[in-house]
Protein backbone atom coordinates (compact mmCIF):
# COMPACT_ATOMS: atom_id res chain seq x y z
CA UNK A 1 0.00 0.00 0.00
CA UNK A 2 1.20 3.28 -0.74
CA UNK A 3 2.02 6.34 1.39
CA UNK A 4 -0.67 7.84 -0.04
CA UNK A 5 -3.33 5.16 0.46
CA UNK A 6 -2.29 5.41 4.29
CA UNK A 7 -3.19 9.05 4.04
CA UNK A 8 -6.57 8.65 2.56
CA UNK A 9 -7.55 5.76 5.15
CA UNK A 10 -6.27 8.06 7.92
CA UNK A 11 -8.86 10.96 6.75
CA UNK A 12 -11.93 11.24 8.30
CA UNK A 13 -15.34 11.19 6.89
CA UNK A 14 -16.82 13.85 8.70
CA UNK A 15 -14.69 16.61 9.68
CA UNK A 16 -15.12 20.57 10.45
CA UNK A 17 -14.65 22.95 7.75
CA UNK A 18 -10.84 24.60 7.45
CA UNK A 19 -8.90 21.25 8.19
CA UNK A 20 -7.42 18.96 5.65
CA UNK A 21 -4.51 17.70 6.51
CA UNK A 22 -3.90 13.91 7.35
CA UNK A 23 -4.43 12.28 10.32
CA UNK A 24 -1.57 9.91 11.86
CA UNK A 25 -1.95 6.77 13.05
CA UNK A 26 -0.49 6.13 16.73
CA UNK A 27 0.17 3.94 19.16
CA UNK A 28 -1.78 4.99 22.46
CA UNK A 29 1.75 4.52 24.49
CA UNK A 30 3.83 6.81 22.07
CA UNK A 31 1.58 9.40 22.90
CA UNK A 32 1.44 9.29 26.33
CA UNK A 33 3.70 10.79 29.53
CA UNK A 34 1.81 8.60 31.74
CA UNK A 35 0.33 5.75 31.74
CA UNK A 36 -0.17 3.68 34.84
CA UNK A 37 -2.88 1.66 36.81
CA UNK A 38 -3.73 2.30 40.51
CA UNK A 39 -2.61 0.61 43.52
CA UNK A 40 -2.02 -3.03 43.79
CA UNK A 41 -1.51 -2.82 47.30
CA UNK A 42 -3.83 -3.76 50.24
CA UNK A 43 -4.83 -0.61 52.45
CA UNK A 44 -6.45 -0.29 55.73
CA UNK A 45 -10.07 1.52 56.30
CA UNK A 46 -8.42 5.45 57.96
CA UNK A 47 -10.05 8.78 57.89
CA UNK A 48 -7.63 9.90 55.02
CA UNK A 49 -8.26 10.51 51.29
CA UNK A 50 -10.84 8.25 49.52
CA UNK A 51 -9.48 5.30 47.69
CA UNK A 52 -11.96 4.72 44.10
CA UNK A 53 -12.34 1.82 41.68
CA UNK A 54 -13.49 1.14 38.47
CA UNK A 55 -17.46 0.88 39.99
CA UNK A 56 -16.54 4.96 40.82
CA UNK A 57 -16.46 5.53 37.19
CA UNK A 58 -19.90 5.48 35.60
CA UNK A 59 -21.24 8.01 32.91
CA UNK A 60 -18.24 10.26 32.15
CA UNK A 61 -17.58 11.37 35.26
CA UNK A 62 -15.86 10.05 38.62
CA UNK A 63 -18.69 9.45 41.26
CA UNK A 64 -18.20 8.81 45.03
CA UNK A 65 -19.54 9.59 48.24
CA UNK A 66 -18.98 9.17 51.78
CA UNK A 67 -19.91 5.41 51.88
CA UNK A 68 -16.70 4.74 49.37
CA UNK A 69 -13.27 3.42 51.05
CA UNK A 70 -10.78 5.84 52.86
CA UNK A 71 -7.15 5.15 53.18
CA UNK A 72 -4.42 6.84 55.56
CA UNK A 73 -2.62 10.16 54.10
CA UNK A 74 0.57 7.81 54.99
CA UNK A 75 -0.60 4.86 52.20
CA UNK A 76 -1.97 7.89 50.13
CA UNK A 77 1.71 9.32 49.74
CA UNK A 78 3.03 5.84 48.94
CA UNK A 79 0.94 5.39 46.49
CA UNK A 80 1.64 8.48 44.72
CA UNK A 81 5.48 8.65 45.44
CA UNK A 82 6.82 8.78 42.28
CA UNK A 83 3.74 10.66 40.54
CA UNK A 84 0.85 12.66 40.81
CA UNK A 85 -2.85 12.81 39.61
CA UNK A 86 -3.18 15.93 37.76
CA UNK A 87 -6.79 18.00 36.79
CA UNK A 88 -7.76 16.79 33.50
CA UNK A 89 -5.96 13.46 33.49
CA UNK A 90 -7.89 10.78 31.88
CA UNK A 91 -9.06 7.62 33.60
CA UNK A 92 -9.70 4.58 31.87
CA UNK A 93 -11.74 1.09 33.60
CA UNK A 94 -9.50 -1.86 32.83
CA UNK A 95 -10.83 -4.34 35.32
CA UNK A 96 -14.10 -5.66 35.25
CA UNK A 97 -16.11 -2.98 33.89
CA UNK A 98 -13.77 -1.79 31.02
CA UNK A 99 -14.15 1.04 29.05
CA UNK A 100 -15.57 3.63 31.17
CA UNK A 101 -13.30 7.10 30.93
CA UNK A 102 -14.24 10.32 33.12
CA UNK A 103 -11.26 13.30 33.79
CA UNK A 104 -9.80 13.91 37.01
CA UNK A 105 -12.73 17.06 38.18
CA UNK A 106 -10.56 20.66 39.06
CA UNK A 107 -12.20 21.02 42.32
CA UNK A 108 -11.78 16.76 43.45
CA UNK A 109 -10.75 15.59 46.78
CA UNK A 110 -7.53 13.69 47.80
CA UNK A 111 -8.64 10.50 45.39
CA UNK A 112 -6.23 7.21 44.70
CA UNK A 113 -7.24 4.11 42.78
CA UNK A 114 -7.46 0.99 42.86
CA UNK A 115 -5.79 -1.32 39.97
CA UNK A 116 -9.34 -1.52 38.38
CA UNK A 117 -8.59 2.26 37.01
CA UNK A 118 -5.96 3.45 34.54
CA UNK A 119 -4.59 6.73 34.23
CA UNK A 120 -3.30 8.52 31.01
CA UNK A 121 -1.77 12.24 30.53
CA UNK A 122 -1.24 12.67 26.83
CA UNK A 123 2.08 14.24 25.48
CA UNK A 124 2.15 17.95 23.89
CA UNK A 125 0.82 16.42 20.60
CA UNK A 126 -2.19 15.01 22.33
CA UNK A 127 -4.61 16.84 24.28
CA UNK A 128 -6.49 15.13 27.58
CA UNK A 129 -9.67 16.34 26.29
CA UNK A 130 -9.24 14.80 22.67
CA UNK A 131 -7.72 11.35 24.11
CA UNK A 132 -11.33 11.26 26.37
CA UNK A 133 -13.19 11.54 23.04
CA UNK A 134 -11.19 8.95 21.20
CA UNK A 135 -11.12 6.13 24.14
CA UNK A 136 -15.16 6.18 23.53
CA UNK A 137 -15.52 5.34 20.15
CA UNK A 138 -16.49 2.44 18.90
CA UNK A 139 -12.79 1.23 17.69
CA UNK A 140 -11.22 1.65 20.34
CA UNK A 141 -13.80 -0.25 22.07
CA UNK A 142 -13.16 -2.94 20.22
CA UNK A 143 -9.70 -2.95 20.39
CA UNK A 144 -9.75 -2.69 24.10
CA UNK A 145 -12.55 -5.95 24.04
CA UNK A 146 -9.83 -7.77 21.56
CA UNK A 147 -7.44 -7.52 24.32
CA UNK A 148 -8.84 -8.23 27.41
CA UNK A 149 -7.98 -11.34 29.20
CA UNK A 150 -10.16 -13.72 30.24
CA UNK A 151 -10.01 -14.80 33.32
CA UNK A 152 -12.04 -15.11 36.91
CA UNK A 153 -11.92 -10.77 36.45
CA UNK A 154 -11.54 -9.94 32.58
CA UNK A 155 -8.63 -6.92 32.45
CA UNK A 156 -6.15 -5.32 30.29
CA UNK A 157 -2.66 -5.17 31.18
CA UNK A 158 -0.96 -2.22 30.43
CA UNK A 159 1.35 -3.08 28.08
CA UNK A 160 -1.45 -4.31 25.81
CA UNK A 161 -2.85 -0.75 26.39
CA UNK A 162 -0.18 1.37 25.14
CA UNK A 163 -0.48 -1.02 21.54
CA UNK A 164 -3.80 0.32 21.17
CA UNK A 165 -3.78 2.12 18.09
CA UNK A 166 -5.38 5.56 17.54
CA UNK A 167 -5.83 8.34 14.92
CA UNK A 168 -4.12 11.55 15.77
CA UNK A 169 -4.92 14.94 13.99
CA UNK A 170 -3.26 18.45 14.67
CA UNK A 171 -3.57 19.99 17.91
CA UNK A 172 -6.44 22.74 16.04
CA UNK A 173 -8.36 20.44 15.28
CA UNK A 174 -8.26 18.47 18.50
CA UNK A 175 -8.91 21.32 20.18
CA UNK A 176 -12.01 21.88 17.72
CA UNK A 177 -13.47 18.15 17.90
CA UNK A 178 -12.79 18.62 21.97
CA UNK A 179 -14.59 21.74 22.14
CA UNK A 180 -17.75 20.27 20.10
CA UNK A 181 -18.10 17.41 22.82
CA UNK A 182 -17.54 18.72 25.49
CA UNK A 183 -20.97 21.30 23.96
CA UNK A 184 -22.55 18.36 23.62
CA UNK A 185 -21.39 16.36 27.05
CA UNK A 186 -22.48 20.12 28.65
CA UNK A 187 -25.98 19.74 26.93
CA UNK A 188 -26.86 16.16 28.16
CA UNK A 189 -25.32 17.03 31.61
CA UNK A 190 -27.29 20.78 32.12
CA UNK A 191 -30.91 18.02 31.23
CA UNK A 192 -29.91 15.62 33.82
CA UNK A 193 -29.63 18.23 36.45
CA UNK A 194 -32.85 19.53 34.91
CA UNK A 195 -34.36 15.89 34.99
CA UNK A 196 -33.34 15.69 38.81
CA UNK A 197 -34.75 18.54 39.54
CA UNK A 198 -37.82 17.81 38.51
CA UNK A 199 -37.86 14.69 40.44
CA UNK A 200 -36.54 16.21 43.59
CA UNK A 201 -39.74 18.43 42.87
CA UNK A 202 -41.94 15.99 42.04
CA UNK A 203 -40.81 13.94 45.31
CA UNK A 204 -41.52 17.40 47.49
CA UNK A 205 -44.97 17.72 46.14
CA UNK A 206 -46.28 13.99 46.40
CA UNK A 207 -45.20 14.15 50.14
CA UNK A 208 -47.26 17.70 50.68
CA UNK A 209 -50.03 16.82 48.88
CA UNK A 210 -50.31 12.40 49.88
CA UNK A 211 -50.16 14.20 53.92
CA UNK A 212 -52.34 16.61 53.29
CA UNK A 213 -50.53 19.87 53.92
CA UNK A 214 -50.95 21.30 50.84
CA UNK A 215 -54.35 21.28 48.71
CA UNK A 216 -55.72 22.72 45.76
CA UNK A 217 -57.52 25.94 46.24
CA UNK A 218 -61.42 25.03 46.06
CA UNK A 219 -61.04 21.54 47.96
CA UNK A 220 -62.04 21.37 51.64
CA UNK A 221 -63.42 17.94 52.20
CA UNK A 222 -61.77 15.62 54.13
CA UNK A 223 -60.04 12.43 52.65
CA UNK A 224 -61.82 9.12 53.29
CA UNK A 225 -59.43 6.08 53.92
CA UNK A 226 -59.89 3.21 51.49
CA UNK A 227 -58.87 -0.18 50.46
CA UNK A 228 -57.01 -0.41 47.00
CA UNK A 229 -59.51 -3.11 46.50
CA UNK A 230 -62.08 -1.35 47.31
CA UNK A 231 -60.95 1.60 44.57
CA UNK A 232 -59.60 -0.31 41.73
CA UNK A 233 -59.80 -4.10 40.13
CA UNK A 234 -56.45 -5.69 40.52
CA UNK A 235 -55.60 -8.58 38.45
CA UNK A 236 -52.77 -11.19 39.44
CA UNK A 237 -50.07 -12.08 36.64
CA UNK A 238 -49.70 -15.98 35.65
CA UNK A 239 -46.84 -16.76 34.09
CA UNK A 240 -47.72 -18.71 30.43
CA UNK A 241 -45.42 -22.09 30.68
CA UNK A 242 -42.01 -21.13 29.34
CA UNK A 243 -41.91 -23.13 25.82
CA UNK A 244 -44.50 -20.76 24.70
CA UNK A 245 -42.15 -17.65 25.25
CA UNK A 246 -41.41 -16.85 21.25
CA UNK A 247 -40.17 -13.46 20.04
CA UNK A 248 -42.75 -13.49 16.86
CA UNK A 249 -44.09 -9.77 17.58
CA UNK A 250 -47.29 -10.86 16.21
CA UNK A 251 -48.17 -12.76 19.06
CA UNK A 252 -49.49 -11.16 22.55
CA UNK A 253 -46.57 -9.54 24.54
CA UNK A 254 -45.64 -10.77 27.80
CA UNK A 255 -45.04 -8.12 30.89
CA UNK A 256 -42.44 -9.99 33.55
CA UNK A 257 -41.58 -7.31 35.68
CA UNK A 258 -39.85 -4.42 35.87
CA UNK A 259 -37.18 -5.11 32.57
CA UNK A 260 -40.64 -4.97 30.78
CA UNK A 261 -40.90 -1.01 31.75
CA UNK A 262 -38.78 1.54 30.44
CA UNK A 263 -39.39 5.23 31.68
CA UNK A 264 -42.89 4.40 33.49
CA UNK A 265 -44.67 2.75 30.44
CA UNK A 266 -44.57 -1.01 28.75
CA UNK A 267 -41.64 -1.50 25.87
CA UNK A 268 -42.57 -4.89 24.10
CA UNK A 269 -40.06 -7.60 24.82
CA UNK A 270 -40.62 -11.52 24.73
CA UNK A 271 -44.04 -12.39 23.69
CA UNK A 272 -46.53 -15.66 24.38
CA UNK A 273 -48.08 -17.68 22.36
CA UNK A 274 -50.07 -18.79 25.88
CA UNK A 275 -52.29 -15.86 27.36
CA UNK A 276 -53.18 -16.32 30.81
CA UNK A 277 -53.88 -13.06 32.64
CA UNK A 278 -54.36 -9.95 30.24
CA UNK A 279 -54.31 -6.50 31.14
CA UNK A 280 -55.51 -3.93 28.84
CA UNK A 281 -54.17 -0.49 27.12
CA UNK A 282 -54.47 2.35 29.95
CA UNK A 283 -54.04 0.00 32.99
CA UNK A 284 -51.03 0.37 35.37
CA UNK A 285 -48.53 -2.01 35.71
CA UNK A 286 -47.17 -2.71 38.91
CA UNK A 287 -44.45 -5.30 39.65
CA UNK A 288 -44.95 -7.49 42.85
CA UNK A 289 -41.70 -9.54 42.89
CA UNK A 290 -38.17 -8.11 43.45
CA UNK A 291 -38.25 -5.63 43.09
CA UNK A 292 -41.32 -5.01 44.70
CA UNK A 293 -43.25 -1.43 43.61
CA UNK A 294 -42.03 -0.42 40.18
CA UNK A 295 -45.01 1.15 38.43
CA UNK A 296 -45.93 2.33 34.91
CA UNK A 297 -48.44 2.16 32.54
CA UNK A 298 -49.45 0.19 29.32
CA UNK A 299 -50.67 1.39 26.08
CA UNK A 300 -50.84 -2.12 24.66
CA UNK A 301 -52.96 -5.29 25.69
CA UNK A 302 -50.39 -7.39 27.16
CA UNK A 303 -50.43 -10.79 29.04
CA UNK A 304 -49.28 -10.28 32.90
CA UNK A 305 -46.33 -12.95 33.89
CA UNK A 306 -46.33 -13.77 37.82
CA UNK A 307 -43.96 -10.71 38.69
CA UNK A 308 -46.76 -8.13 38.14
CA UNK A 309 -50.13 -6.99 38.21
CA UNK A 310 -52.39 -4.89 36.16
CA UNK A 311 -54.37 -1.83 38.14
CA UNK A 312 -57.36 -0.32 36.28
CA UNK A 313 -57.39 2.87 38.00
CA UNK A 314 -56.75 6.56 37.48
CA UNK A 315 -54.00 8.95 37.84
CA UNK A 316 -54.42 9.87 41.19
CA UNK A 317 -53.85 6.15 42.26
CA UNK A 318 -51.13 6.22 40.04
CA UNK A 319 -49.59 8.71 42.11
CA UNK A 320 -50.52 7.27 45.31
CA UNK A 321 -48.73 4.05 44.08
CA UNK A 322 -45.42 5.87 43.27
CA UNK A 323 -45.62 7.92 46.52
CA UNK A 324 -45.97 4.29 48.26
CA UNK A 325 -42.85 3.32 46.09
CA UNK A 326 -40.82 6.38 47.21
CA UNK A 327 -41.72 6.07 51.13
CA UNK A 328 -40.62 2.95 50.76
CA UNK A 329 -44.21 1.44 51.91
CA UNK A 330 -43.87 -1.93 50.04
CA UNK A 331 -40.52 -2.57 51.12
CA UNK A 332 -41.98 -2.77 54.71
CA UNK A 333 -44.86 -4.57 54.00
CA UNK A 334 -42.76 -7.33 52.16
CA UNK A 335 -40.07 -7.47 54.47
CA UNK A 336 -41.36 -10.77 56.23
CA UNK A 337 -41.10 -12.82 53.06
CA UNK A 338 -38.26 -15.00 51.93
CA UNK A 339 -38.20 -13.41 48.45
CA UNK A 340 -38.89 -10.20 48.19
CA UNK A 341 -43.00 -10.11 47.04
CA UNK A 342 -46.39 -9.39 48.22
CA UNK A 343 -49.24 -11.24 47.88
CA UNK A 344 -52.18 -10.31 46.08
CA UNK A 345 -54.15 -10.07 49.26
CA UNK A 346 -51.78 -7.54 50.78
CA UNK A 347 -51.74 -5.41 47.54
CA UNK A 348 -55.53 -5.77 47.69
CA UNK A 349 -55.62 -4.28 51.19
CA UNK A 350 -53.22 -1.46 50.75
CA UNK A 351 -54.82 1.44 52.30
CA UNK A 352 -54.24 5.07 51.53
CA UNK A 353 -56.14 8.17 51.62
CA UNK A 354 -58.73 9.01 48.88
CA UNK A 355 -60.16 12.90 48.02
CA UNK A 356 -62.85 13.46 46.16
CA UNK A 357 -63.32 12.64 42.41
CA UNK A 358 -62.62 16.39 41.35
CA UNK A 359 -60.14 16.95 43.62
CA UNK A 360 -58.17 13.52 42.27
CA UNK A 361 -58.76 14.52 38.42
CA UNK A 362 -56.74 18.00 39.75
CA UNK A 363 -53.92 16.22 41.67
CA UNK A 364 -53.81 13.84 38.95
CA UNK A 365 -53.16 16.58 36.06
CA UNK A 366 -50.73 18.59 37.73
CA UNK A 367 -48.45 15.52 38.24
CA UNK A 368 -48.96 14.33 35.70
CA UNK A 369 -47.77 17.47 33.91
CA UNK A 370 -44.76 17.57 35.53
CA UNK A 371 -43.87 13.38 34.72
CA UNK A 372 -44.45 15.13 31.21
CA UNK A 373 -41.86 18.16 31.93
CA UNK A 374 -39.47 15.36 32.98
CA UNK A 375 -39.96 13.01 30.14
CA UNK A 376 -39.82 15.61 27.55
CA UNK A 377 -36.34 16.38 29.02
CA UNK A 378 -35.65 12.39 29.02
CA UNK A 379 -36.09 12.37 25.43
CA UNK A 380 -33.72 14.96 24.83
CA UNK A 381 -31.04 13.73 26.88
CA UNK A 382 -31.70 10.25 24.32
CA UNK A 383 -31.09 12.68 21.34
CA UNK A 384 -28.45 14.51 22.08
CA UNK A 385 -26.47 11.12 23.15
CA UNK A 386 -27.89 9.75 20.15
CA UNK A 387 -26.37 12.50 18.12
CA UNK A 388 -22.74 11.89 20.16
CA UNK A 389 -22.54 8.66 19.32
CA UNK A 390 -23.04 9.41 15.84
CA UNK A 391 -20.43 11.99 15.71
CA UNK A 392 -17.86 10.24 17.32
CA UNK A 393 -18.65 7.40 14.91
CA UNK A 394 -18.36 9.86 11.72
CA UNK A 395 -15.30 12.04 12.91
CA UNK A 396 -13.36 8.98 13.96
CA UNK A 397 -14.17 6.81 11.12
Amino acid sequence: MSEQQKDRKLVPQLRFKGFNDPWEQRKLGSCLNLLKDGTHGTHQEADGPYLLSAKNIKNGKVIFDKSDRHISFDDYNQIFHNYELLPNDVLLTIVGSIGETAQVPEDIPPIAFQRSVAVLRGKNNLLNSYLLDYLRTENVQNQLRQFTSISAQPGIYLADLAEIKIAVPASDEQRRISAFFKTLDDLIAACERKVELLKKRKRYYLQQIFSQRLRFKGFTQPWQERKLKEVALIVMGQSPKGENYTLNHDDPILVQGNADLVNGWVKPRIHTKEVTKEAMPGDLIFTVRAPVGEVGKTSYKVVLGRGVAAIRGNDFIFQVLLNARNEKLWSRISSGSTFDSISSTELENFTFFLPEYNEQVAIGLFLQELDAISSLNDRKINLYQYVKKFYLQALFR
